[in-house]
């Protein structure tokens, strides 16, 4: 399947290195991709399908049938749709493409009213990560290495998303070791903000104050990963206790993590890895308050993101 936009081609870049991403081809709608995640059976989107495009009006029950096959036990339905447009799709403005739209339009409906919730968010990128007016200086910023610390990252992810659908104690814990798994095959790196002090500047690249393990005390209450191939970059996961939310810890760990990573390959010793000169940084922030932390980095609009999801026995 040909990919023309940025946001699923690092999607799919991460979930290949978690697990399978396959090609595949049927009547009536042609080429797609099934995802899989063997190891995280309960990763929703790990487990799921990418669809060419917006779905056309009428598809809905061959789409379903195709997710069926390929993920027959199942608890979710999640479509990853290539659309950079959005949910409006490309338009020359000619009759054929308006009616192709108008069908696109009734797909949506369609899924939307089988129970599935449609999420639309614009994406953002960057290839040059500025230096934000102000740092929180407060905490070290520095990758997960250790057991400990990989311990405490998880522990402070279950605390966060509490309550949230689907993120159990299980889950979470099989999804951390197929993301330790990657980070240590040196594809990406995971960040952590730790609230005990230990001096040094923020951004400052490994083999200073990032060198370190975990400290006695410390604790993360920010937490993120970032992967690459190719030239491209990809934020996950971006989280932060909420006690510690609007006091600029977000936005001082992207700033560390790009900024280290771009001047130092991520880091010294095991599972660092290193981006590519010209590494184009994306994200997909879910909300205006997120999007301004990355705007002050230096991110801008890229394109549009599409996909739909959801939950068996949900309506």
């Amino acid at each position: 399947m040909r990919i023309r936009s940025v946001e699923l081609r690092t999607t799919l870049m991460i979930n290949a290195m978690y697990g399978l991403v396959e090609d595949r081809d049927a009547p009536g709608v042609g080429a797609y991709l099934a995802v899989r995640t063997p190891a995280v059976p309960d990763y929703w989107y790990g487990n799921c399908l990418a669809m060419p495009r917006l779905p056309a009006a009428g598809e809905l029950p061959l789409w379903e049938s195709l997710f069926e096959r390929e993920h027959p036990s199942a608890e979710h339905r999640v479509f990853l749709i290539d659309a950079p447009e959005g949910i409006g799709g490309p338009s020359d403005g000619e009759p054929a493409a308006t009616e192709q739209q108008a069908s696109w339009q009734a797909g949506l409906a369609e899924f939307a009213a089988a129970g599935y919730e449609l999420s639309a968010h614009d994406v953002l990128a960057t290839d040059t990560i500025r230096r934000p007016a102000l740092l929180n200086e407060d905490f070290d910023y520095r990758p997960v290495r250790t057991d400990e610390e990989w311990e405490a990252v998880l522990e402070a992810s279950l605390a966060i998303n509490a309550g949230q659908p689907g993120y159990t104690r299980g889950f979470l814990e099989r999804k951390f070791k197929a993301i330790r798994s990657a980070v240590e095959g040196g594809h990406g790196a995971w960040w952590a903000a730790w609230e005990q002090r230990s001096g040094g500047r923020v951004g400052e690249p490994a083999g200073g104050r990032y060198a370190g393990e975990r400290r006695a005390g410390e604790r993360p209450v920010a937490n993120l990963g970032l992967f690459w191939s190719g030239g491209l970059a990809r934020f996950q996961d971006v989280e932060t206790d909420p006690d510690f939310r609007r006091r600029g810890i977000c936005r001082s760990l992207v700033y560390s993590a790009c900024a280290s990573i771009t001047a130092s390959g991520g880091g010294a010793g095991r599972g660092s890895g290193s981006p590519r000169p010209a590494t184009l940084f994306v994200i997909k922030p879910e909300d205006d308050a997120v999007r301004r932390i990355y705007e002050s980095v230096g991110f801008s609009f890229l394109e549009r993101s599409v996909d739909l999801c959801k939950l068996i026995g949900r309506a």
